[in-house]
């Protein structure tokens, strides 16, 4: 499918950055005998609401080019913002603990602005952590940090947790809703005041930390025994394809 077309095929099924994700496809297709072409099969996926970055396999963020594994949770590019801060407030040699790591995405990003820290990522789902590792993070499988609880404490802690309250869910764009894992976004309270996964983040700070250091807010900010409590319900309202 010539790239002209599927501009005009992403626009007409509701994607509100056709040309970016036409730009994209065009990118990473494979070549053929005609040269640059976009997969028409590639274009029915994103019609049918499937993240881009699950179909072409990469997602840009903070200026680092990622793989991104099929059915791993796309990073969101606003979290950059967190990773930035977080590099900001460690060590050049100092140690990161990046919870929920997905992708491996705020990982990387920090590990390349202090590449003498270490930097580990930690997620409960095998395909995520290898995906991770795939970006060049040191990514363990756990259940949040009780993997790690034996090691010397972390001077930072971020987290881009699971948030979306139970009974909001089925507000989400639906293809958040209908693709996207929902163990990555379902936080299981039922109030934005009720995340259960902040919470227990909360509980296990000092086990991670030993009150060593400090864990990263959403907002930009290091807080000393805050927990990074990423609400982006609005912003993927809005920037996600839009459907009914």
């Amino acid at each position: 499918m010539r790239p002209a077309d599927a501009v005009g095929r992403l626009a007409a099924a509701g994607c509100i950055a056709p040309h970016a994700e036409g730009a994209e496809m065009t990118r990473w297709a494979p070549v053929d005998v005609a040269g640059w072409k976009v997969p028409a099969d590639w274009v029915r996926r994103r019609e049918r609401g499937e993240p881009l970055a699950w179909i072409t396999g990469h997602a840009a963020f903070g200026g680092l080019d990622l793989r991104v594994t099929h059915g791993v949770y796309p990073p969101r590019p606003w979290s950059a913002e967190l990773a930035f801060s977080a590099a900001g407030a460690l060590r050049s040699r100092g140690r990161l603990l990046d919870l929920c790591t997905g992708t491996g995405a705020v990982a990387a990003l920090v590990a390349s602005r202090r590449p003498g820290a270490l930097v580990v990522g930690v997620d409960v789902d095998p395909t995520a952590a290898a995906c991770a590792r795939t970006n060049g993070v040191t990514a363990v499988v756990g259940d949040l940090d009780a993997a790690l609880r034996a090691c010397p404490p972390f001077d930072v802690v971020t987290a881009v947790a699971p948030y979306v309250p139970a009974d909001s869910v089925a507000a989400l764009a639906r293809a958040v809703r209908d693709h996207e894992p929902v163990a990555a976004r379902a936080g299981g309270g039922i109030a934005p005041d009720q995340d259960l996964h902040r919470d227990r983040i909360e509980r296990d700070r000092n086990d991670a930390r030993h009150d060593a250091g400090d864990e990263q807010l959403g907002d930009g900010h290091v807080r000393r025994h805050a927990v990074h409590d990423h609400d982006d319900r609005g912003r993927d309202q809005q920037t996600e394809r839009a459907s009914a």
